[in-house]
């Protein structure tokens, strides 16, 4: 709102009111101020952006962030071998079938689940019950999974995601992710960059696109 505006409707209500001439002055300088602390926050986020640095003094660490895993410079992702262990399975050469605290490894991506299914002529694993994925740019937690090794993509049912480049964290319905075009389209979302279950802003949508390389 403009000073000028401001004072007008201020005046339009001191000639019906006991409080002295300078009561306008005394709520503008007042009313400014309170004003800076509620947007300095929002302001300091919106610089912020992209720089998890600038979050280290403000939010705790989501309870996500550990299945962030550290970049490699393995090349390309698509000749790295998948690598599996796990309490119990069976393989064929059409497929392999594990349970028991499985973990599936491959380059700079950790899969964990109770039960882990692999279609080898498809490149395709499908996982459920206590499904943990992450990656340097991506970390979610969910009760199915299925993954395209060949097309490096990836979909979570019932999942709470968080994003470590952004501070942002959520939950949602359905969560697809795509390494390589570096975006992920989340459903029935929620979205915010402050901690989780203690939210002061919360974006709520039937569906939000991300876009990781442009920011």
């Amino acid at each position: 709102m403009q000073r000028s505006a401001f004072y007008a409707i201020v005046r339009r209500h001191q000639h019906n009111n006991p409080y002295p001439d300078n009561f306008a002055p005394v709520i503008y300088r007042t009313f400014l101020p309170a004003l800076s602390l509620i947007l300095a926050p929002a302001m300091v986020l919106g610089q912020g952006y992209g720089n998890p640095e600038l979050f280290t003094g403000f939010c705790p660490r989501d309870p996500l962030a550990d299945l962030v895993q550290p970049a490699t410079e393995a090349g390309d992702t698509d000749e790295i071998p998948l690598e599996f262990t796990a309490t119990q399975g069976q393989s064929s050469p059409e497929g392999a079938l594990l349970e028991g605290d499985v973990v599936a490894i491959r380059g700079d991506q950790r899969l964990s689940a109770s039960q882990v299914q692999l279609d080898r002529e498809a490149n395709r694993v499908s996982a459920e019950g206590g499904v943990e994925y992450g990656d340097p740019r991506f970390a979610v937690q969910s009760e199915r999974a299925a993954l395209d090794l060949n097309e490096q993509t990836g979909q979570f049912e019932e999942a709470d995601y968080y994003l470590p480049e952004r501070n942002a964290q959520g939950s949602a319905g359905r969560v697809a992710v795509s390494r390589r075009e570096q975006t992920a389209r989340l459903e029935a979302v929620t979205y915010s960059t402050c901690a989780r279950g203690q939210e002061f802003w919360q974006l709520r949508s039937s569906r939000i696109d991300l876009d990781q390389e442009a920011g």
